[in-house]
């Protein structure tokens, strides 16, 4: 995986840091993209930033750490870096993490001013421009990100 520029890197860290509150407060854990996570096809993927529940981690092993956990996030978020290809990271959020069993994901593309929401029941919706509030809805209870953070 190559280094990613600054302002991806950023807004990836301004996702991680609000999970990470959010689990500090109800448990759980946020991943970021340098950890591989393999998924029920038998790929390993990396997202940008992910929240996986208390109750999936609890019974994995100091030994499991050491490895690609075989777990699948109830959410994921990734984000466009100028060098993506925007199908490509379609593709991914479809193939890779929904069809693997992520409840729910963001896309978000900051230079274009969007972020398109998907869902386990394969809806999508684009948000844009990046100027509300959304929330984590019924997989992340309580969670909202104000993409006003994004640049």
């Amino acid at each position: 995986m190559s280094p990613v520029s600054f302002g991806s890197g950023r807004n990836e860290a301004k996702f991680i840091i609000k999970l990470g509150i959010y689990a500090e407060e109800v448990g759980g854990e946020v991943a970021s993209s340098a950890v591989g996570l393999k998924l029920p096809d038998g790929s390993v993927r990396s997202p940008d930033a992910c929240y996986i529940t208390k109750e999936k981690i609890a019974n994995f092993t100091d030994e499991d750490f050491r490895h690609f956990l075989p777990v699948v996030p109830e959410f994921v978020v990734e984000v466009a870096s100028p060098s993506d290809a925007i199908t490509d990271l379609e593709a991914k959020m479809r193939e890779s993490w929904i069809a693997n069993g992520v409840r729910l994901a963001w896309l978000a593309d900051v230079d274009n001013d969007r972020l398109w929401i998907y869902r386990a029941d394969r809806s999508v919706e684009l948000v844009s421009p990046l100027d509300r509030t959304i929330t984590g809805e019924d997989v992340l209870p309580g969670f909202t990100f104000d993409l006003n953070l994004l640049s």
